[in-house]
């Protein structure tokens, strides 16, 4: 697999040998938990790395379909934990089948999508916030959200905004959808 970390050669997929800081947190409610990322470059020439990532409880092969049908992510990689090699180290209780790690861009932002990673914590701190150019694109892509999912806040207009709106989607991500006048 590819590394992105130039100052060492991996020894396992990627997802194990990121250097990275994980903020988890998930909805109540959801089967899901999300992280954030940055990559930076200090003056040493070293990589550190924060990455953006949403965990799924499971159903990550499921939520990769979907936005890949309904938004057009572009699934750039998928290494499943039937992957890793047996001296790895992996919690071997989770099923061959889950995504170990997955990179993905959606609307011009890439994270990362995971079957694995720590149990969920209870809290709502977390949302996509999507700018679209037209009315049509924002009532298109809120209502593939809300297919499965819940609107938390119809689409209407706003003062700031032709229109605007909250859905949570079957995946119990927060999307807060708006036009970009």
């Amino acid at each position: 697999m590819k590394n992105r970390l130039p100052h060492s050669e991996p020894k396992y997929p990627k997802a194990i040998n990121m250097l990275g800081v994980f903020l988890r947190f998930t909805s109540e409610g959801s089967n899901c938990s999300r992280s954030f990322a940055i990559i930076k470059k200090t003056t040493e020439g070293r990589y550190y790395m924060l990455v953006a990532t949403i965990s799924f409880q499971g159903n990550c092969d499921e939520a990769l379909t979907f936005y890949k049908e309904a938004l057009g992510a572009m699934v750039k990689e998928v290494a499943y934990f039937r992957d890793a090699p047996p001296d790895s180290g992996m919690d071997e209780s989770l099923p061959p089948n889950f995504v170990m790690h997955s990179d993905v861009i959606l609307f011009g932002t890439q994270f990362t999508m995971t079957d694995g990673g720590t149990a969920p914590i209870t809290g709502d701190y977390f949302s996509f916030m999507l700018s679209l150019d037209s009315v049509e694109e924002v009532t298109s892509v809120f209502s593939k959200l809300a297919d499965g999912g819940q609107v938390i806040n119809a689409l209407a207009p706003q003062f700031w905004a032709a229109l605007c709106g909250d859905v949570q989607d079957r995946f119990g991500i927060h999307w807060h959808i708006c036009t970009n006048d």
